[in-house]
């Protein structure tokens, strides 16, 4: 199959640049620099509020409600399916 290597989900940046070594190495690949905070805009009842993915610790589904958990030992509760938070 002529394989050169492979990646695993979740792909760390840093690990795709080395595949991309592997397959062209005399050529200079340089890794573009990337916008590593990432948020998610959520609604909790009228306020909009946008919080950074890397705050979260984990998610709850409720039914149509989802509890997200943050690192400061805050939770928020959004009406929205976690599947629909997962597309966010």
């Amino acid at each position: 199959l002529s394989v050169i290597d492979y990646l695993l989900k979740p792909v760390a940046f840093e690990r795709f640049m080395q595949a991309i070594q592997k397959l062209l190495p005399e050529e200079k690949v340089i890794p573009q620099p990337t916008d590593t905070t990432s948020f998610v805009t959520l609604k909790q009842g009228k306020k909009t509020l946008k919080v950074n993915t890397a705050d979260i610790l984990y998610c709850e589904a409720k039914g149509n409600n989802t509890f997200i958990y943050l690192n400061d030992e805050t939770h928020l509760d959004v009406y929205m399916p976690l599947s629909k938070l997962q597309e966010e």
